[in-house]
C-alpha cells in the first residue's frame, strides 16, 4: 500500500491505494548443470562431452495493478474472470460511462486509483545459457558462451487502455517486453 499521491488537490491527505510495485506472487529459481568432467576422460567423446555447463533463471511475477484515470464507474464489477479475459477486451469496459458528453471535467474524486484485482498480464519468463570451458594450456582458459534472454519467447503484453472516450478503453495494444535475445561471447582467461 503507498500513501503518496491525491485523489483531488482540495484533499488533506495522500489518499491510500495499492502500490503500483505490488506483486503479491513472486518466485525466481535459478539453477546450473555441469557435465562430470571425471567420467568422460578417454577418446573423442571425453573431449567434446567436458566442460559444458548448462544455467537458468525461471521467473513467474504477478502482474502490476491498472492505474485508473478520472472516470465515471457505473457500479458494475470491473474484474473479469481469467477465461473472459482477451487482448481486446481485459476488464468490464460496461462498469464505465464512455460517452465523451458525460465525462467529468471539475467534479471531487471518489473513484479509486487502481483495484487489487485488475492487473497486467503476469511475467513468466525463462532466461537459459550454455557454456563451452575449454583449457587452452596450464594459464590460458577460454570460455564459450550462448545467452537466450526470453528463451521460450513468451509475450509480455503491455497495460490496457484506461480512458473510456477511447475506442481501444480496455484493449491491449503493447507489449512490454522484448521478444527472444541471443547473445554469443568468448571469454579469454590468463
Amino acid at each position: 500500500m503507498e500513501a503518496v499521491s491525491y485523489l483531488n488537490e482540495s484533499d488533506p491527505v495522500p489518499y491510500r491505494a495499492i502500490s503500483t510495485q505490488d506483486r503479491p506472487h513472486r518466485l525466481v529459481a535459478g539453477f546450473t548443470l555441469s557435465v562430470p568432467s571425471g567420467r568422460l576422460r578417454h577418446g573423442l567423446t571425453g573431449a567434446l562431452g567436458r566442460g559444458w555447463q548448462l544455467s537458468g533463471i525461471v521467473q513467474e511475477q504477478s502482474g502490476a495493478p491498472i492505474n485508473f484515470g478520472n472516470v465515471l464507474y457505473l457500479g458494475a464489477p470491473v474484474a473479469l474472470p481469467s477465461d473472459q479475459r482477451s487482448l481486446t477486451h481485459w476488464f468490464n469496459t460496461a462498469a464505465f460511462d464512455r460517452v465523451s458528453a458525460n465525462q467529468l471535467v471539475y467534479n471531487v474524486r471518489t473513484f479509486p486509483l487502481r483495484f487489487s484485482n485488475v492487473r497486467v498480464m503476469a511475467l513468466n519468463q525463462v532466461d537459459l545459457g550454455i557454456t563451452r570451458n575449454f583449457s587452452l594450456t596450464e594459464r590460458w582458459r577460454m570460455a564459450l558462451r550462448a545467452d537466450a534472454y526470453n528463451a521460450l519467447n513468451h509475450t509480455q503484453l503491455g497495460q490496457p487502455n484506461t480512458s473510456p472516450t477511447s475506442t481501444d478503453f480496455g484493449a491491449i495494444t503493447s507489449t512490454t517486453q522484448l521478444p527472444r535475445v541471443v547473445e554469443f561471447s568468448l571469454r579469454l582467461q590468463f
